[in-house]
């Protein structure tokens, strides 16, 4: 099973807060730097008179707490050693003011903290006008942290001056687990790969949105990371269960089918963010060595279900089709056939070709995604 995981691991990113101004240290990712260089943060809150308290149980355990942020995800979620205990959505820092990338701790943490705005104003007080709102959790970068909001509908957007927003029921939970001392790591992941099987089929890519334009959604990349990826997913699965035996990840990656690029390049440019089928190139053989490239969209994949295009793999394979584009239907051995329709194609499920086609035997293999329709 392929683990969730990242693309373009670029060091962890926190955030400065609201309406602040902005400078960007040097560590700050030298793309923005010159357009940040002029502005200038302070940071000041305080403590209104309640107790920093943790519950016993999470204190126990406080050191193994870790929290991870993508900033293209817009999320933090709560790591107990490797496992990912919660995740949480977040609002990040604007294109011109970028959140932070690189690796921090919590240093500081205050309940309904008073806010002094950084241009001199009078001192803002806990409650509904108070912009970090219930919690604030401070970083290791003066200026920087984790806090609430008085203004809910921000979060899932790109809007802060750098600092992490949370939810305020999110952050009041947040608080109560992690102690001041904890690693807080902010990474720039616009590819995420996961799978809910053990086959090609069933991979599926996440592609954010590259907020701040670094780049990182090019095909190129995608290749080398699914392939990277797979190498290292296969190299663990079979040294977890041969311990004696050494090999490399490359011994074990077999060949990776080949990606239709351009359905590729239009699932990057898309950036819908949810996980999305790989747009792999399915073989398809007829008989024992004709093979139809899957440049011609013979296959399409939609989760655990096979869809051919019935038209032409039956015109391959000697039969006579009529198709009434009116009804979006064909006519094959007398039977009338309808399916899904995508783009002016006509496509049926494996089982459905099969009771068409009564004289052929239908395999499909997930493991090489090759499509084998043989003549009885």
């Amino acid at each position: 099973m392929l683990r969730r995981i990242a693309f373009l691991r670029i060091a962890p990113v926190c955030a400065l807060f609201l309406c602040i101004d902005l400078i960007l240290s040097s560590t700050v990712m030298t793309t923005f730097a010159s357009s940040v260089a002029s502005s200038h943060v302070w940071a000041h809150v305080v403590t209104e008179g309640f107790p920093d308290t943790i519950e016993a149980e999470f204190e126990s355990a406080s050191e193994s707490y870790w929290i991870r942020i993508n900033i293209p995800a817009f999320t933090l979620t709560l790591f107990l050693g490797e496992t990912p205990i919660r995740t949480y959505p977040i609002a990040v820092g604007k294109p011109a003011s970028p959140s932070r990338i690189g690796t921090c701790e919590i240093v500081e943490k205050a309940k309904y903290p008073t806010w002094y705005p950084p241009d001199g104003g009078p001192p803002v007080p806990p409650g509904p006008d108070n912009p970090i709102s219930s919690r604030w959790l401070g970083l290791s970068w003066p200026g920087y942290g984790i806090h609430g909001t008085n203004n809910p509908s921000s979060i899932g957007k790109a809007v802060t001056l750098g600092c992490i927003r949370m939810y305020d029921e999110d952050v009041m939970e947040l608080f109560d687990i992690v102690p001041v001392g904890t690693k807080v790591e902010l990474v720039y992941e616009t590819l995420e790969v996961s799978s809910n099987g053990s086959d090609f089929a069933s991979i599926r890519l996440t592609v954010h949105r590259d907020l701040y334009g670094m780049g990182t959604n090019a095909v190129e990349r995608a290749l080398e990371v699914l392939e990277r990826q797979l190498s290292e997913d296969l190299a663990q699965e079979a040294l977890s269960e041969r311990f004696d035996v050494e090999c490399s990840a490359s011994e074990l990656l077999p060949k990776m089918p080949d990606i239709d690029t351009y359905a590729l390049a239009a699932l990057l440019s898309s950036a819908r963010g949810v996980p999305e089928p790989i747009p792999w190139q399915v073989k398809v053989n007829l008989g024992v060595t004709d093979t139809i490239g899957v440049e011609t969209g013979l296959v399409h994949i939609e989760g655990s279900d096979v869809y051919v295009a019935i038209r032409p793999v039956a015109e391959a394979l000697g039969y006579r089709v009529s198709w009434d584009k009116e009804w979006q239907a064909a006519l094959i051995n007398q039977k009338v056939v309808t399916g899904v329709v995508r783009e002016g194609t006509l496509y049926v499920t494996l089982d459905e070709l099969t009771r068409l086609l009564d004289d052929v035997v239908v395999t499909w293999d997930p493991q090489t995604l090759t499509l084998t329709i043989r003549k009885m």
